[in-house]
Order: C-alpha cells, then structure tokens, then sequence
C-alpha cells in the first residue's frame, strides 16, 4: 500500500484511553504527518471545540468530524452539519427526563447546553471533558441547531432504559450507548462516515487513500468506506474482522506510516 493523504482517528478508545489530554508523542507525530502533507482528521462523538482544545499546538492544521458525525469542519468552514428538527429534539429530552436518573446534554455547534442548577454536571464537562458549557432554562427552546442530545447516566448506562427509549422515539432518533455513563440521541442515518466523505470531497481526496483507525460499532461504516481501516487490539470482534491491520496503540502505526513504505503494525 502507498502512503495515505489522509489518516482518520476516533478518540476515546482509540486515541485516548484515560479520558484526558492528548500526549505530546502523539502531537509531534501528527505534526510530522500534516508536514508530509497528509491530512490528519479527528473523528469523534466530541464537541468541536473540545476536539480543537485536545489537538492545541496543531488545531488549525487539522480538518474535524464531530458530535458523532453530525457536523464537519474543513479550514474553519462547516461542509456538512445534520441536525434534530426541533419536534424532535424535544421528544428526546423529554424521554430522557421522563426515565430520571440521568443529566441531559444538547450539543449545538460551538457550545453545549445544560440545564441551569445543574452546576455539578457543568462542572464535570468543563473540568474533566474539557468542554464548553452554557447553562439555559429551556433546553428545547435553544435558538440553533440541535446537532446531538446526549443523557450522562449517573449510575452506568442501563440497558433496559436504552431499550425503552428505542421503542419510544422510533425512526426519529438513533440511540446509542456511547460509553459506560453516556448515551448519545442522534438524527436518523448519522455516521461518522457521511462527515468523513465531506471531508475528503472538500478535500478532493479518494478514500482509497485514507487510512481510519477505530474501536468501536460508530466506526463501523467509517471502515467500509476508506481504504485502509486500522482496528484496536481491543475493539469489538467485528471491527476487527472489517480491519485491514490490527495495532495495540495509534501511536506505533503512526511512526510506521511515517516510516513507510511497507507498515509494521
């Protein structure tokens, strides 16, 4: 395989493992990437601005998918955003306020919203999510676009919630358990991978020559689509049977890329 124009990289679980910030090995690989004039994309279910927080000393460099794919950022300018029609977004706030036992959190483009009073909540997604957090009385009422609605479950995700919700919301809403504690509400047919191919048709680059790594089920479709997907060691059996390489951390399949050709995963 040649060298790729573009490397694509899911976070939690795949970039980052500890839920903090991303290391300096891994900043002074990407940055070796984009001088080779390869483009490198976060792609994750994380807001954009904490994403540009994570990758600092590069974050003007890089080209972004976020909120699960609901929105995608090339040089600054949005080239693909899905929002919740605003019906909608209330239903699912609602259905999460009606199952209690969980925080509520609507993802707007720059920012994400939480209810007033719920200042602990607040104070977890700014300290330890690194987050942009503004607080309303009216999460159904908010003036722009609803990207993602997401319940933080205080006590672990419970399955048989999830399942309700499912049921309840229908077609409207894809709801998906997105880490122990999270669940995301998403618009119907959001991907990572319809974000990512905005990307790469701003970009002008095939994906054939786009190499993905990934974890977990949301990276799924994002693996069919480019020529290369990269799997974790630990991800879901599937994802590592659509996987083209294997490897235990990004880090050393990027120093492989760089030292390419011909990767030692």
């Amino acid at each position: 395989m040649r060298g790729p124009r573009l490397v694509a990289s899911d976070i939690d679980g795949t970039l980052l493992f500890d839920g903090h910030g991303i290391t300096g090995e891994t900043i002074a690989l990407v940055e070796r990437l984009l001088d080779e004039g390869v483009m490198f994309v976060p792609t994750s279910g994380r807001q954009y601005a904490n994403l540009r927080r994570l990758f600092g000393p590069v974050a003007d460099r890089l080209s972004y998918v976020a909120e699960g794919g609901a929105l995608a950022v090339v040089g600054g300018e949005v080239v693909h955003e899905q929002a919740f029609p605003k019906d909608v977004s209330a239903r699912v706030i609602r259905a999460i306020v009606g199952e209690g036992g969980c925080e509520v959190m609507v993802s707007g483009v720059e920012v994400s919203y939480v209810l007033l009073g719920r200042d602990a909540f607040a104070a977890h997604l700014r300290g330890s999510l690194g987050f942009d957090v503004a607080e309303t009385d009216d999460l159904a009422g908010l003036e722009e676009p609803c990207l993602k609605v997401a319940a933080f479950c205080r006590n672990g995700v419970d399955p048989r919630k999830v399942t309700r919700w499912r049921q309840l919301l229908g077609d409207d809403c894809q709801v998906v358990a997105s880490a122990p504690q999270w669940v995301d509400f998403v618009p119907p047919g959001l991907s990572k991978a319809t974000a990512l191919g905005a990307v790469l048709d701003r970009l002008r680059i095939s994906p054939t020559d786009v190499v993905a790594f990934g974890d977990g089920p949301n990276d799924r479709e994002g693996f069919d689509l480019v020529g290369c997907p990269v799997a974790m060691a630990h991800a879901d059996s599937d994802i590592i049977r659509k996987a083209r390489y294997v490897t235990d951390t990004v880090e050393r399949a990027l120093a492989s890329i760089l030292d390419g050709p011909g990767y030692e995963w």
